[in-house]
């Protein structure tokens, strides 16, 4: 019966329609992504101001950028098993929360112990967002176009990056310092927050093996027509859909990496500079 039940949840899912709701995810779920690009991007624009401002050679940056990536090494794989217990949507939300409140900390550091701190905490909540957003993304789309939706949402990244990259040049060349960066890298998660309280739903595969729901959270199963499963027949089930997720969500953790790893390439090509 609960194996019935989780084919015909897969089914429904695959198959759905693309409307409203899966559109609104879709946006949700860039917006995220844009955050994790602009974030990434801002310890590279900050080393060139904090160097006069801190009177330290720029090289000295490098342990703030090894913070940030260890950060993200640690944040993504603990996000992949705490998500499968609480569910995508809180774990979003607490790394949403914890990248804005991070960046708006790193905005007061007054050295380069505590940069590299706060940069710590914003790479662990970098490691949840990225790959939270995906999975999330991936779970609102049809099998036929899972892949374009997932790669469309991707493209907050780079779009965080640029409009970050030309928003800062125009704040620093107009006389601003640079805990700026941070302030913005902050206050835009932090607004954010709330929208996604809002409007943003929890994973349909997490709620068809919840065993209560609320009401909300059953209508919204009954709107992509799944209906949900419960415990115990469901529990074997329940713990290999759960590992599969897992991987899936360790495989986008371990993609997330190699991409920071890029886009930090910038920020660490100044570092060589004497």
């Amino acid at each position: 019966m609960a194996e019935a039940a989780l084919s015909s949840a897969e089914l429904a899912l695959e198959n759905q329609r693309i409307g409203g709701l899966q559109i609104r995810v879709a946006i949700l779920c860039t917006l995220v992504q844009i955050c994790d690009g602009y974030d990434v991007g801002s310890i590279g624009w900050a080393v060139p101001p904090l160097t006069h401002a801190w009177s330290l050679p720029p090289p000295a940056f490098a342990l703030a950028f090894l913070w940030s990536s260890v950060g993200v090494v640690v944040g993504a794989p603990l996000a992949g098993l705490i998500g499968d217990r609480i569910g995508r949507r809180p774990l979003l939300l607490a790394s949403v929360a914890i990248i804005g409140a991070s960046s708006l900390l790193t905005a007061f550091a007054d050295s380069l112990g505590m940069l590299s701190v706060w940069r710590f905490f914003t790479g662990v909540g970098l490691g949840g967002a990225f790959p939270s957003a995906a999975t999330l993304a991936g779970d609102y789309a049809p099998r036929r176009l899972r892949a374009t939706l997932i790669m469309a949402s991707f493209t907050g990244a780079p779009l965080g990056g640029f409009v970050g990259g030309l928003i800062v040049s125009l704040l620093l060349g107009s006389g601003s310092g640079w805990p700026v960066i941070f302030i913005l890298g902050g206050a835009f998660p932090l607004v954010l927050l709330p929208i996604l309280v809002l409007w943003l739903p929890e994973s349909p595969r997490f709620l068809a093996r919840k065993a209560s729901l609320s009401v909300r959270q059953a209508a919204l199963l009954d709107r992509l027509g799944i209906a949900s499963v419960h415990p115990p027949s469901a529990w074997v089930l329940r713990g290999q859909c759960a590992r599969g997720a897992r991987r899936r969500h360790l495989s986008l953790g371990c993609s997330e990496v190699s991409g920071k790893q890029v886009q930090n390439s910038g920020g660490h090509g100044y570092l060589l500079l004497p």
